[in-house]
């Protein structure tokens, strides 16, 4: 993953002094679509605090140990302790906060905006008559569905491109 990174010029690594003030070892950031997407490398410490005035942000442990921590109005302080691969909190919009990184650790951060829509919303919507058919014949004798889906595109419907 970090070589695509570096190759695509997404990774940035940071010298020691930026590192230490930073508490950011490297990391790997992608922005599209308004969504962005963080693979970062952090050095034991706690992190600048701060909010975003429309994002929420979500923080995955990946590896290591990492507390977040969270407080409103200069109040009592919230912490979430992030000890397990994938273990995930999320930060509201205009919510002041901070990690406190107790070894060195990987995370995965994804910044995204709210969007107001139904999380339940979902369109049916007809297969195309390939997979109708792999649907039909897994359904008649299970098998391996890849092996379905390729099957079906070999019989004179629309051709089904190898994974």
């Amino acid at each position: 993953m970090l070589e695509s990174c570096r190759a695509a010029g997404l990774f940035e690594e940071m010298g020691a002094d930026e590192a230490i003030a930073r508490g950011l070892w490297s990391r790997c950031k992608l922005n599209t679509h308004g969504v962005s997407v963080h693979l970062a490398r952090l050095a034991p410490g706690v992190q600048n605090a701060h909010q975003h005035e429309s994002l929420f942000e979500l923080v995955m442990l990946v590896d290591g140990a990492v507390v977040a921590a969270s407080w409103k109005d200069g109040g009592s302080i919230e912490t979430f302790a992030l000890r397990d691969q994938g273990d995930t909190v999320v930060f509201h919009p205009k919510q002041p906060h901070t990690l406190i990184v107790e070894r060195d650790s990987q995370v995965v951060v994804v910044r995204f905006a709210e969007v107001d829509v139904n999380p339940n919303e979902r369109t049916p919507l007809d297969l195309p008559p390939t997979l109708a058919a792999a649907r039909d014949r897994f359904l008649e004798a299970p098998r391996s569905v890849v092996e379905a889906v390729l099957r079906s595109g070999n019989e004179g419907n629309a051709p089904c491109a190898t994974l």
